[in-house]
């Protein structure tokens, strides 16, 4: 992991390099007093993933951030493999394409969805009041072992979604414990393609806890708040998630 010095140096060459112009306060601002509009939900053929390890790569970033970078709201670099450098990080090698091709993402009724998953289901609970569910869907995930090299099908992940209120949605995910993914993030980094093959990323608190061996997890963004998703982790008694620095293993995971 970075220290400050090394983390301020790294940011310093690679943002030097980048055309990142200053933070548009005053348009932030009215954004902020604005009616929230969601982005268009993309079509469930379209492949979108998401990996939980040390770090994720392709829709999120999630990362360990205790100095400089925790400040940064928003980053922009030139590149994935800035992005990796970065973070220092080595993403594992793509799946086969046959096996990855196979997946594919249901939703599900609640009993269908435990018959799916190797963890007793606790739904969600202390919602918001005006959060009307929508559905379960799968994540269907691949396990890439570390130390054989190989990737496999594993268990899936299932998202509880959600819609409120101002056309907002938001979703909670819930999986079996895995303590070989190694100690999990407080951060998300959400990832957007720019032009010219740069990447800006964007930071969200992420929030994870437990309850039996089922692992819960949201991210606090423009359809739920921080304060919501505790009440939400309150409301199910939920716990601390603890592992320690070894990992074995990375998932990734199809989004619906």
């Amino acid at each position: 992991m970075y220290g400050d010095a090394r983390l301020s140096a790294a940011m310093e060459s690679m943002l030097g390099g980048t055309d990142a112009p200053p933070a548009p306060m005053s348009a932030i601002r009215v954004r902020m007093a604005a009616p929230i509009v969601p982005a268009a939900r993309r079509s469930n053929h379209v492949a979108r993933y998401a990996l939980a390890a040390a770090a994720a790569i392709v829709l999120f970033f999630a990362i360990f951030p205790k100095a400089s970078l925790a400040l940064f709201e928003r980053i922009v670099v030139n590149s994935y493999a800035a992005a990796h450098r970065l973070m220092d990080w080595t993403p594992p090698p793509p799946p086969p394409k046959a096996l990855d091709e196979a997946q594919r993402s249901q939703q599900l009724s609640l009993a269908a969805a435990q018959a799916k998953v190797d963890f007793t289901i606790v739904p969600p609970a202390g919602l918001p009041p005006d959060a009307v569910f929508t559905g379960i869907d799968t994540m269907p995930a691949l396990i890439y072992d570390k130390a054989k090299r190989v990737w496999s099908k594993s268990a899936p992940a299932l998202q509880f979604d959600y819609k409120r209120s101002g056309g907002r949605t938001f979703s909670i995910s819930a999986e079996k414990d895995d303590p070989r993914t190694g100690p999990y993030g407080k951060y998300m980094w959400h990832v957007d393609d720019l032009p010219g093959g740069k990447v800006a990323m964007t930071k969200h608190a992420r929030f994870i806890w437990k309850n039996g061996d089922q692992m819960m997890s949201a991210i606090e963004d423009d359809g739920i708040s921080a304060a919501e998703i505790l009440a939400i982790r309150a409301a199910m008694h939920g716990h601390d998630i603890a592992h320690d620095a070894r990992e074995t293993v990375v998932k990734r995971y199809r989004l619906p």
